[in-house]
């Protein structure tokens, strides 16, 4: 429609996105070590570092790695439960939001008074490694540590 993908760019995107989604579906039924498996994931991403010349890629591969080592930090340090209450959700909810887009920007503004802003904008590997670190930490933050707030604050007891 703006002329930026052929219909065949389109299509073999959805495939390739629907093959991912099965597979990955496949092997998280098939291996039991959940940690094998999202190494063997961080391994497979690897080769798009020698190609990929936007930072979309690395901040999401950051953003993976960060969740694959909150998620094994939170199974083991906080073991999260939830509750079955809406409001404390959705605050909890719009309070991950907040601390996304707040660290977001605290990091981002760290790493421009570190390094110059032609380096950060120079597309250069170095760059996509800073912003991928950046992410990790991100989502580490969020997803692993976030949680232990809610030990502090507290949750109803279960009858």
């Amino acid at each position: 429609m703006l002329g930026a993908h052929y219909i065949t760019d389109v299509l073999v995107g959805w495939a390739l996105g629907a093959l991912v989604i099965f597979l990955v579906s496949y092997l998280q039924r098939r291996v039991k070590r959940e940690w094998l498996l999202h190494l063997v994931i961080a391994i497979v991403c690897i080769p798009g570092f020698f190609y990929c010349q936007t930072a979309d890629y690395y901040i999401s591969y950051g953003m993976m790695i960060g969740y694959f080592l909150a998620n094994a930090f939170e199974k083991r340090f906080v073991n999260f439960k939830s509750t079955r209450s809406v409001v404390r959700g959705i605050l909890r909810l719009l309070g991950g939001a907040t601390l996304y887009f707040g660290l977001n920007a605290l990091f981002k503004y760290i790493c421009e008074l570190i390094f110059s802003e032609e380096f950060l904008a120079s597309a250069s590997f170095a760059s996509f490694a800073i912003i991928t670190v950046r992410y990790v930490i991100i989502m580490f933050l969020i997803i692993g540590v976030y949680p232990l707030a809610f030990d502090r604050i507290g949750t109803p007891k279960a009858k």
